[in-house]
Formats: structure tokens, sequence, C-alpha cells
């Protein structure tokens, strides 16, 4: 939409054909990157029967310096365009279902996945976050965060959380759930110090309130990640009985 070249990759399931398609974004966001090398839970995800679209939207590392500085304050604008793009460009090309649509990711994947559902509600049937962001204000109440100086980068690359509230508040989940129509799997790490789970009690009280449908789980000994294997394994079990059953 304004001249820059954004680098996707597509994992097609073999022998199916026109796949459901699995919209998953990368976390970060800024200065993080998909590659064309093995990725297990893109593998797993594919062996299932799913298409899985990654997307180097802007801010994305591997492109140069004036790329990631185009994500400068785009968490919740150009970025998701760029990703909405590359659905359509995959849509468009008549490989994957343009029916069967879902959005999955975690942490600043786990957040894209719920506004590119938000954002357009009559595309995506379902929706999957693990410890995403939900309120982009909540981000700068982080003790980690303050310790080690990210905060300063945060006001550079998302805004400053006085000055800028009205903005931030626009583009985060919490305050835009009345938009979301696709169920939602809601999980999240109890030991979480990168996203705190506040963020995703926000958004469960909110899809309480607003009578939407979600399932919920919290992984007690988890953080911002799976640390064992049977961990990671017990989640994207889940994951895949919650696609194939929304999507």
């Amino acid at each position: 939409h304004d001249g820059l070249d954004i680098e996707y990759f597509l994992a097609l399931p073999a022998g199916v054909k026109k796949p459901p398609l699995l919209v998953m974004p990368h976390g970060g966001p800024i200065g993080i990157s998909d590659w064309r090398g093995y990725d297990p839970a893109v593998q797993y995800l594919a062996s299932q029967g799913f298409a899985v679209l990654q997307v180097n939207y802007r801010g994305s590392s591997g492109y140069g310096e004036e790329f990631v500085d185009a994500g400068k304050e785009q968490f919740g604008n150009k970025m998701l365009e760029d990703i909405e793009l590359a659905v359509a460009k995959v849509i468009g090309s008549g490989q994957v279902d343009s029916g069967r649509v879902c959005s999955i990711g975690s942490s600043y994947g786990g957040y894209a996945a719920v506004m590119l559902a938000i954002r357009a509600p009559n595309q995506y049937r379902c929706s999957v976050s693990f410890a995403g962001v939900t309120d982009i204000a909540l981000l700068f109440m982080n003790s980690r965060a303050e310790s080690s100086g990210a905060l300063d980068f945060f006001r550079e690359y998302i805004g400053d959380p006085a000055e800028d509230y009205e903005r931030l508040k626009s583009i985060s989940p919490v305050f835009n759930i009345d938009k979301l129509q696709a169920p939602l799997h809601l999980t999240h790490g109890a030991k979480d110090t990168v996203v705190d789970i506040e963020h995703a009690y926000r958004l469960k009280y909110m899809l309480e309130q607003s009578n939407k449908p979600f399932f919920w789980h919290v992984y007690d000994e988890e953080g911002h990640g799976f640390e064992e294997a049977s961990g990671a394994a017990a989640y994207y079990q889940s994951v895949a009985d919650f696609l194939r059953e929304n999507i």
C-alpha cells in the first residue's frame, strides 16, 4: 500500500487440495522475523492439514534499518495492513480455501491474531492467542521492561502511553472486543514476565461481559513460551482440536 515489498512464507500440507488457511504472525514485533528454515509449530500445523502463512511485516529484521524503522508506531496499523495484504495475495492465488481462515500467534503474534479477526470479522472463523498483548498501555507497567531499559524502546516504536493513550486504546483488543465475532482460543503462562498474564485476564473479562465464545487455559508452570516439549505438545494438540472444530 505504500511501496514496501513484504516477504511471506506459505507452508502447504501435502495431498490437501485448497486447505484451510492459518495466518500466523510472528512475535516481537520489532527486530524479529520468520525464515525459510524448519519451524516445528508450522510443520505440525501443516501435518494436520492446514496451510500456514507467515509474514515478515514492516519492522521485521533482515531487510535493513529502513524496513525496521518503517515499523515505528505501526504496532496496530501498517504492520497489520502488511499481513492483510499478504492474506489477500494468498487467497487470490487460489491455493487455499478462502472461506476457512483462522489467525494464530503468540506475544505480538497473539495480539495480531486477535486484531486481524477484529478488523475483518467476516473473514476469520476463529482466532488463537497465546501470551498475547491485549491492552497496549499495560506493556509499560512491566518491571522487567523498566529495569532493562526497554521502556524507551517501547516509546519509540509503539508510542507514549501518556501522550498517545487514546491511540493505543483504539488499537487494543480489550477496547474493541465488541467487533470480535470469531471464537477465541485464549491461553497464557502464569509465570510470563514479558507479557504479564493480566493481559489475558483483562481480555477474558471483556469476553465474558460481551458473551463472546472462547476457550481459556492458564499454564501454571510456563512463562512466555514453553520450557518443556510436553507442554508445547499439549498446547498444540488443544489448538488443533479447536481449529478443527471452528475453521
